[in-house]
């Protein structure tokens, strides 16, 4: 539920509440004035007690509770007969099965006293009354609080998409933020099933902030375990995101950034150019010479490498902005040495995808790391 609509909802039953219990007091003080006429003999103690609590001003629903079992004490007999009946209608409801064919019982066995009976139903009744009630409010603040902590989510996925898009951590980061939102939505969908089921015991740990919080960061953390999995390249497959360099392949990249150049000189196919395929194939070594001593200024240097290049070229092309060429072809690299392979839809898609997966289901993960560990140990027990 909407967490607005849930703060709408709680305010508008905070302002029926007390009228609520106004009502009940009304009610009440019907019955009690009634009692009074059929039962002149009532036991002066409890009538004083009712008197005491409708004097006060700043009575709650738990005074109501409370002088109803005091009603039971100052009524006559036939009013007994009657209020045992009407109880048992809301026993049959309100009450388990088991308790239910008690007080049945039991009303029909003559050595009980109906009184006592009458007492001991409407003391079960206020119990379940007030366990309702309580499941209610907890209910209500795990709604909201799932609601919420699912909003909240989705902003590291967002903020991480939109300022870290061209970082080296992207990728993993990007893991990370949508496992964290996985988990909030399957905490999210599974939240009417799990409030269903729970005691009131259970509501109280359920609405609980580090309950809460728990489910997301544990897809943050199997989102996480998921990505390293694809970066040690244990999933593969058209279905996978692809995570090595690609600069590892040479002629993969030489390729690729012909092709590039191709799309933004209009003059015709780069490759009759010896000279400029020359100064391609220098550039794609110089680059991946930087990823493989894992330069910490790798994208500020492979920059200068995308400037140097268009510098050497900028006198046969004389017409075209070599600054934007500089700039696309900075993005092509950064993409081809794979820190960046991300910001390819179909590579970005599949990674979010298996992110959330990671992070929605509580058996993926698990079941991926135990297939992995009977792998490893069926591995380390072949002989060499």
């Amino acid at each position: 539920m909407d967490p607005i609509q849930e703060m709408k909802d709680f305010a508008r039953r905070a302002r029926q509440e007390p009228i609520l219990t106004e009502q009940f007091f009304v009610t009440l003080q019907a019955s009690f004035d009634q009692a009074k006429l059929n039962n002149p003999s009532a036991p002066e103690d409890a009538v004083q007690q009712i008197e005491a609590i409708f004097a006060n001003p700043g009575r709650l629903w738990s005074d109501a509770y409370k002088v109803e079992r005091l009603l039971v004490e100052i009524y006559d007999d036939k009013t007994v007969d009657v209020e045992l009946g009407k109880r048992l209608i809301e026993a049959k409801s309100n009450l388990s099965s088991e308790e239910y064919d008690h007080y049945l019982e039991s009303e029909k066995k003559t050595d009980i006293p109906k009184r006592a009976l009458l007492s001991r139903l409407v003391n079960d009744l206020q119990w379940a009354y007030s366990k309702k009630s309580a499941r209610r409010r907890h209910s209500r603040c795990i709604r909201a609080r799932t609601s919420l902590v699912f909003v909240i989510s989705i902003i590291p996925f967002a903020l991480i998409f939109y300022y870290l898009k061209a970082a080296v951590e992207f990728s993993l980061c990007i893991a990370v933020a949508t496992g964290l939102w996985g988990g909030a939505f399957s905490m999210l969908i599974s939240l009417q099933k799990r409030l269903s089921e729970a005691t009131l015991d259970d509501l109280r740990v359920l609405r609980g902030i580090v309950f809460v919080l728990s489910r997301p960061i544990i897809g943050a953390g199997a989102a996480l375990i998921l990505y390293f999995f694809l970066q040690a390249q244990l999933l593969e497959g058209s279905i996978f995101p692809r995570f090595h360099s690609a600069l590892q392949e040479k002629q993969y990249v030489v390729a690729a950034l012909e092709k590039t150049l191709e799309n933004e000189i209009p003059a015709g196919p780069l490759l009759d150019d010896i000279n400029i395929s020359a100064d391609v194939a220098s550039l794609s070594r110089n680059v991946q010479s930087l990823v493989v001593a894992a330069d910490p200024d790798l994208k500020v240097k492979v920059q200068i490498e995308a400037q140097k290049f268009v510098a050497s070229v900028a006198s046969r092309y004389p017409d075209l902005d070599m600054g934007q060429l500089a700039e696309k072809l900075t993005a092509k690299l950064m993409t081809l040495t794979g820190f960046a392979a991300m910001t390819e839809p179909k590579n970005l898609a599949l990674l979010i995808v298996w992110s959330f997966i990671a992070g929605f289901s509580e058996t993926f993960v698990p079941n991926l790391l135990g297939r992995t560990e009977k792998k490893g140990t069926a591995a380390g027990g072949k002989p060499d």
